[in-house]
Formats: structure tokens, C-alpha cells, sequence
């Protein structure tokens, strides 16, 4: 099988994954999902880049890289929108995927690249 189709059928297999995930139903407040989803907004709607706050009074308490992430993803929609906030870790998680496969191809062999990736 050549790389361009084993890579093909593992982008194919997060992609299916991935919209039965975010098609399904999820409740953001079941976990801390909610704050990243709330420092969005804020920055969104602010613009406050540097110090997203959580209803405008407490200070961010995660890593600012995926909220910047999310909000130029919302900025390209126009809105802030259950996913918008989801896409940065769909796109990462794919990522990490293709990583996964080139390790394990160069380390081993194209059948152990796309195990790799696919147990991921």
C-alpha cells in the first residue's frame, strides 16, 4: 500500500471518529470544558487576548494557545459556536495522528506506521 493511501485511509478513519464526536450529543458543562469555551468568548468579545478572564472576573487558568486557536477559527465564522471551540483538538488530534504514523513508518515499516496511527 503506498503512504499517500495509508495516510488517506487514517485521515478517513479520524475524520469518521471525529464527526460522530462532535455530532453527537455532549454536555460542555459535564466537565472544564465550559472555561476554555468561556475564555473564548471573552476574547471574542473583548478582545482580551493576553488575560481571558472567566465571566470577567477570574483570570485564565489554562494555556492560552488553544483559546487563541479557537477564537481564530470563530473569527473565520463569525461567531462563537460549539465548533468552533471543538475544532482545535479535531485538527490537533489529526496531527498527532500523522506524527504518530511518520515515527512509527521511519522507526518500522508502513504496516506498523498505520497500525500506529490507527490505535492512536
Amino acid at each position: 500500500m503506498s503512504p499517500t493511501k495509508i495516510i488517506l485511509l487514517l485521515v478517513l478513519c479520524y475524520v469518521f471518529v471525529a464527526l460522530v464526536q462532535l455530532t453527537g450529543p455532549f454536555d460542555i458543562d459535564n466537565r472544564d470544558q465550559a472555561l476554555q469555551g468561556l475564555y473564548v468568548i471573552d476574547v471574542f468579545q473583548k478582545g482580551s487576548f493576553f488575560l481571558p478572564t472567566e465571566y470577567g472576573s477570574h483570570p485564565a487558568t489554562k494555556p492560552p494557545l488553544y483559546t487563541w486557536a479557537a477564537v481564530a477559527i470563530s473569527l473565520a465564522y463569525s461567531k462563537v459556536a460549539d465548533l468552533t471551540i471543538k475544532l482545535p483538538a479535531v485538527l490537533s488530534g489529526l496531527g498527532v495522528v500523522f506524527i504518530t504514523f511518520l515515527i512509527a513508518e521511519t522507526l518500522f515499516s508502513k504496516e506498523v506506521g498505520l497500525f500506529a496511527g490507527l490505535v492512536y
